[in-house]
């Protein structure tokens, strides 16, 4: 409502944090329409607790809103570039550096990240590793995100999702956010998450239409756009609209548990 609605007290605001989640850069565009960008200025932030919250930071610009508002926009969620203090490196699964533009897992090394947990060893081991790859000469202290990012052409981190929301399906393992950036691809569509349910075990993606849209495409409209875009074992094989929004957990993430849970084929 805030970015939808002029306010007078918005006169004084000065900055505005986006942080917690990916940030889809289009669903500001409304805020643009009534708002110029050099007054308020608005920020991508990324960052966990174990490395002092904030460890890179994107300046969000009209021009940023406008692009990610196109069909062909290359950006999942721009979280910028490191702050000075951090060195960012991005693995494969068997620690080592991918080429640019490859998706891997994010790994922070610098002074803000903490030395470890208190009292739990074993947990500290798996999480903080000493890897090669800081501004000096020895080994540094790198925290072990759990993130999938990847480095862009312009110099930028692109947030991409969660390592823990990869999926098996039929042997293979797909990654989730390139499943629902391939059916958001659609100008209809304006929220995807794609999980593995349980009860049938199927690859289906839950889906929420724009507010603008009068004609939905149909289930193989989007069986067929998946086809053009996505390798055959990572095509789902339900898509599930769902006209209340997609459900969300105390802490306003998407509850991707409970959308395993559910039946496609019942809601279908």
């Amino acid at each position: 409502d805030l970015l939808k609605q002029p306010h007078p007290y918005l006169k004084s605001l000065r900055s505005i944090v986006f942080a917690g989640d990916k940030l889809d850069f289009s669903r500001l565009c409304s805020w643009f329409d009534r708002h110029d960008d050099s007054l308020t200025k608005m920020y991508n932030c990324y960052g966990i607790t174990e490395t002092s919250v904030f460890s890179s930071i994107k300046r969000i610009t009209s021009q940023n809103a406008k692009e990610a508002s196109e069909d062909d926009y290359p950006y999942f969620s721009l979280i910028g570039k490191p702050m000075r203090h951090n060195d960012f490196v991005i693995l494969n699964s068997v620690g080592s550096v991918v080429p640019h533009g490859v998706a891997g897992e994010l790994y922070i090394g610098g002074l803000a990240v903490a030395k470890g947990y208190l009292r739990k060893e074993s947990l500290t081991a798996e999480r903080f590793i000493k890897l090669p790859y800081g501004k000096g000469t020895d080994e540094q202290l790198f925290f072990k995100t759990g993130d999938i990012v990847r480095y862009t052409s312009n110099g930028e981190f692109d947030f991409l999702g969660r390592v823990d929301q990869q999926l098996k399906v039929r042997g293979f393992r797909v990654e989730a956010f390139e499943v629902e950036q391939a059916i958001l691809s659609h100008s209809s569509l304006k929220h995807a998450v794609s999980v593995v349910t349980q009860s049938p075990s199927l690859l289906a993606v839950f889906y929420t239409l724009k507010e603008t849209v009068k004609n939905p495409p149909s289930k193989d409209e989007l069986a067929t756009l998946a086809r053009s875009k996505l390798p055959s074992y990572m095509v789902p094989q339900e898509f599930v609209l769902l006209k209340d929004g997609i459900p969300t957990t105390p802490n306003r993430k998407v509850d991707r548990k409970k959308l395993s849970h559910m039946n496609p084929r019942q809601i279908n």
